[in-house]
């Protein structure tokens, strides 16, 4: 009897851990295919707006604390190197020009003669949302980016939105303090729609970016109207792009220098 009651509790316990065994090894198998679907699909997203040099006219507006102001201005980009931003909102006078590299960001204030500069964890403290050079360019292009880098990848999976539209989400909860979320196209490989959400600062953030217009008769199918919002509970801003004579894989400079008589601010 003893010897009956050790076969079964034996058998009882084999099975439980075939079982448990089992199902972490299709758990294991399904997570590996919908990392596969994930790589698979933004590396399409993002070779479809391929290109070495890219430059722009834009206009629009940005929106804070109930005020709109007009945008106009030059946006130049050498992929992967440097993104370069001259404001002309008035009569072409120029107020700003900004100048982003993979270590740091330079802005001359021309208003008030001021040069500031730092790296991207001072302007992630400023912000309250981790925002890196290779981020920012994506975000101006409308190409995929995993949150803050790829080694998050595996954290990402895709879902199904809408089956007859064909459009999907691109979800991942990164930590405690950030999770992202990008609403894709699947049928034509396109961005439509990117939000971070930021617990970082003592009050959440959030940036949502939208993405409109395809040039998809262009050397590049990219957005041509970007809205990008960034709000909390007690701050809100708005900003409008609309790009204009879009030029590729053309040589473009980036002029930057700084007056001696500028005030040098190190954030």
């Amino acid at each position: 009897m003893k010897n009956i009651l050790y076969a079964i509790l034996s058998c009882l316990i084999f099975i439980s851990f075939s079982c448990a065994s089992l199902k972490k090894r299709q758990e294991t198998k399904l997570l590996k295919q919908n990392n596969l679907q994930v790589q698979t699909l933004v590396k399409k997203i993002n070779q479809k707006v391929n290109f070495t040099t890219f430059s722009a006219t834009f206009k629009g507006f940005y929106k804070e604390k109930g005020n709109r102001k007009p945008l106009k201005g030059i946006l130049k980009i050498e992929q992967g190197k440097s993104i370069w931003i001259s404001l002309r909102p008035v009569l072409g006078i120029e107020i700003f020009r900004v100048l982003l590299t993979s270590s740091e960001f330079q802005v001359l204030n021309k208003l008030n003669n001021e040069y500031i500069f730092g790296s991207y964890e001072a302007f992630a403290q400023q912000m309250g949302v981790a925002l890196n050079y290779e981020m920012i360019e994506k975000i101006l292009t409308g190409k995929f980016f995993y949150f803050p880098d790829e080694s998050q990848a595996e954290k990402y999976t895709y879902t199904l939105v809408n089956k007859e539209m064909n459009t999907g989400k691109l979800t991942a909860k990164l930590s405690e303090t950030y999770s992202h979320t990008a609403l894709i196209d699947a049928a034509k490989n396109e961005l439509l729609e990117n939000s971070i959400e930021s617990t970082y600062m003592p009050q959440k953030r959030k940036i949502e970016i939208k993405y409109t217009n395809r040039e998809n008769t262009s050397p590049v199918p990219i957005a041509k109207e970007i809205e990008l919002q960034t709000f909390d509970e007690n701050y809100t801003l708005e900003i409008s792009l609309n790009y204009s004579n879009m030029k590729w894989n053309e040589q473009i400079t980036f002029p930057f220098h700084v007056p001696e008589n500028y005030k040098k601010t190190k954030l």
